[in-house]
């Protein structure tokens, strides 16, 4: 599958440089000793560090030849780059078949990159299942995107590992593209930024090429950066909670407080939670960090139960990742125990696609939650599934209607009634219905007509500290 892509911009960027270096001399009165990033050239320091495995170069004798491409494009005024590429399926065959022919595959897929290089490209294994190219200087993009189709091509053909003969085997490969002097002007910048296109192509679907792009790459850097901070934090217990009343429409007391993790950054001060918790998903790190969470509400709802906030319990969200791990439900009754709080007083809080990644776990973990005293609440409900056979088979309590449905509700008319049955149907199942996200009283109002239970919002009470928290009137009125 061929990969489709908008090279004019590139086009116009390397003309630009090009005339840029020609008007101050630079492609022509830039010597071999020193490159634009005021690297040297690579000195003849003995043996080339070979992989054991391919017999092609490592990365450390790879950056001597990306230096080296480097100084020849820029003393002739051309361009080089460095491919990177990633070959997807390794692991499964690794796993389905042995290791042994996981390395057999990918010794064939080095030959097949050995055959489609011209002579004075450079290939090396980069990583474990990465191999990266240092391409000769050449004069259009289209020359360095040739290649990388070319390798798209090779190994998107059946693989047949001797013993295995009957039983060929498929991968899918990426590659990440970056371009002297467009993107860096440094080798190792250069192969860093052939690095993160490779992971936008794997991000974009098997078999892409990508296209370095300096925006997206400050975006992954920053990202990156924020990962690292994230990390760091766990371990200096930067983190704390805040606190956010749900209300009973009825009566107007606080039934239960819902936990909401907040970071302060030492240097940065408040880093909100949109930034940092999709990061804290995508690294895994959100299964340690959600851990603590549980505990620490449930040490602070202990504490309520002794000073006076007797009967008010704690909402805690949770993620899929974190419902997925192994008895689930068995690490959070030892919170329980450890903390002395009753199961009755602790709600955990799921979006439906959570739910939905494993139905059937999700069911077992729920049902001994629900043994355990605690209770299950659908959170963002209307914007997933929402299927009525689905919803009737899960052990929960109550939904939490998504806050986008009380952003409308002044201004869509459907809207209302819509509400209206969901709130109808959640009550026939006996469930608990919320409302969050509300902020003004013509939302409250309006909620109250049709029969939701609970609330909670900005007008009722904004997150805070324990200590802090003041809950409106606005529930009472």
């Amino acid at each position: 599958m061929k990969s489709k892509r908008t090279l004019n911009r590139f086009r116009t960027e390397w003309d630009l440089e090009t005339q840029r270096m020609k008007s101050t001399g630079e492609a022509e009165s830039g010597g071999d000793d020193v490159s634009a990033a005021g690297e040297r050239a690579p000195e003849n320091s003995g043996a080339e560090s070979r992989d054991h495995l391919t017999g092609l170069l490592t990365l450390e004798s790879f950056l001597d030849a990306v230096r080296g491409r480097v100084l020849q494009a820029r003393r002739h005024g051309r361009l080089t780059g460095v491919l990177y590429v990633g070959l997807n399926d390794v692991k499964r065959v690794n796993d389905t078949f042995g290791m042994q022919f996981g390395d057999i595959l990918i010794r064939q897929a080095a030959t097949r990159l050995r055959s489609a290089v011209r002579e004075a490209d450079v290939l090396a294994r980069v990583g474990g299942v990465n191999f990266a190219v240092a391409l000769e200087p050449f004069d259009t993009v289209d020359d360095a995107l040739i290649v990388a189709d070319r390798f798209l091509d090779l190994l998107s053909e059946t693989f047949n590992l001797f013993e295995l003969a009957d039983h060929p085997v498929g991968i899918s490969a990426n590659v990440g593209v970056s371009l002297y002097p467009n993107h860096a002007r440094s080798s190792a910048d250069l192969i860093r930024c052939a690095a993160m296109a490779l992971g936008e192509a794997e991000q974009q679907g098997a078999n892409r090429v990508e296209v370095f792009d300096r925006e997206r790459g400050e975006e992954t850097k920053a990202r990156m950066e924020l990962e690292w901070m994230l990390r760091r934090a766990i371990d200096k217990r930067e983190f704390a909670l805040w606190f956010q009343p749900e209300i009973d429409l009825r009566t107007g007391a606080i039934i239960q407080r819902e936990a909401l993790l907040r970071w302060r950054h030492p240097q940065l001060g408040q880093i909100a939670p949109a930034r940092f918790v999709p990061i804290a998903e995508e690294t895994g790190l959100i299964v340690p960090l959600g851990n603590w969470v549980i505990r620490e509400a449930c040490l602070e709802a202990w504490k309520w139960q002794h000073t006076g906030d007797a009967g008010i319990g704690v909402a805690v969200n949770v993620s899929a990742l974190q419902l997925a791990k192994p008895n689930f439900a068995g690490t959070v009754q030892v919170v329980l125990r450890e903390t002395g709080l009753s199961g009755e007083l602790l709600e955990l809080e799921l979006t439906e696609s959570a739910l939905m990644a494993n139905f059937e776990k999700s069911v077992l973990e729920l049902s001994r939650l629900r043994d355990y005293g605690i209770s299950v609440v659908i959170d963002d409900f209307g914007v997933g599934y929402s299927s009525l056979s689905y919803l009737k088979e899960l052990p929960v309590s109550g939904v939490k209607l998504d806050r986008s449905f009380l952003r409308d509700i002044e201004g869509n008319r459907h809207t209302l009634p819509l509400l209206k049955s969901m709130v109808s149907l959640a009550h026939v199942l006996n469930m608990r219905v919320t409302a969050e996200g509300v902020e003004t009283q013509a939302q409250l109002d309006a909620i109250r007509t049709i029969g939701v239970d609970t609330a909670q919002g900005y007008l009722l009470g904004m997150p805070a500290p324990m200590g802090g928290e003041k809950a409106s009137s606005a529930a009472s009125s």
